[in-house]
């Protein structure tokens, strides 16, 4: 049997999803309905959808619940329980939260709504045939030391990252010990409940830099390569393919250390188009 495609994995995901918005389901459930973990799942479902799981389905939730008050007078809170939400108070806070008003306040005024409809995470027509990345090329590489600023993102935050670029950009030429001119983007402390990690803008050093930026130490380790060409705007088919259909399928589980984009002189930072590799740190599965 041919292994999975990563739409496929969201696809079965989406499905799960469906049939149980009625249900208290955690987002462990629904990577495992995608054959996946929780923080792989995290990365894929957030990089092709632009929102996290848990919002997507609270979205869908609250989407299922306006067509149902559109549809008769049967009471809020009954509304409410039948779309998975634990208390009316619950779903008051969420609808207002996303609408800006009250569900009774649009029951009464009745406008439309911009509603989480379900995505076909199947549609793999010539328009939204995924780019795949070059690679892998497996190297063992020796540890090494960066230095940069960071932040912490959510799957539902990671706004600040090019802020973060654009801060940082500056000071690389007068970085203290510094090793060339490649930069690298880090993803450490990974959270596996809710996909949320540490994000590094950094370059490589011989020591940590006293002017008050971050270092991590990179551990030794066998790393699997690949290549992305083109702009990042599809970078969302590069994290899909690696996590979502190569890890997955491979005899390789992730070393649970740092991985990150290696950008050197073929990428445009001002651009956002070129080639950079990701790195992804690999040890035989379990």
């Amino acid at each position: 049997m041919p292994a999975m495609d990563y739409r496929e994995r969201l696809a079965r995901a989406n499905a799960f999803i469906e049939a149980h918005l009625a249900d208290p389901i955690t987002q462990k459930e629904i990577a495992s309905a995608a054959c996946m973990s929780s923080f792989h799942f995290a990365r894929v479902f957030r990089a092709t959808t632009g929102q996290s799981t848990m919002s997507y389905v609270r979205g869908r939730r609250l989407a299922v619940a306006v067509h149902a008050m559109r549809e008769g007078d049967r009471p809020l809170v009954e509304i409410a329980l039948d779309v998975g939400f634990d208390s009316h108070q619950g779903f008051i806070r969420a609808f207002r939260r996303t609408f800006g008003l009250t569900p009774g306040a649009y029951r009464r005024a009745g406008f439309p709504l911009p509603l989480q409809e379900g995505i076909d995470m199947a549609d793999t027509g010539p328009a939204n045939t995924p780019k795949i990345p070059k690679g892998p090329e497996f190297r063992d590489f020796d540890g090494f030391l960066v230095a940069g600023p960071s932040i912490r993102c959510s799957q539902d935050s990671k706004e600040g990252i090019p802020i973060l670029w654009s801060e940082f950009a500056p000071q690389i030429d007068s970085i203290p010990n510094l090793t060339g001119f490649v930069t690298y983007g880090v993803c450490s402390d990974h959270a596996s409940a809710d996909g949320s990690f540490t994000y590094h803008a950094a370059v490589q050093v011989t020591e940590a830099p006293d002017n008050g930026l971050d270092t991590l130490k990179i551990p030794a380790s066998r790393y699997a390569i690949f290549t992305h060409e083109g702009s990042l705007d599809h970078i969302a088919d590069t994290v899909g393919h690696i996590f979502g259909t190569w890890l997955p399928a491979s005899e390789f589980e992730h070393a649970g250390t740092p991985d990150f984009e290696r950008y050197d002189e073929r990428f445009n930072p001002d651009t956002g188009i070129g080639s950079f590799e990701y790195w992804v740190p690999i040890k035989p599965r379990r």
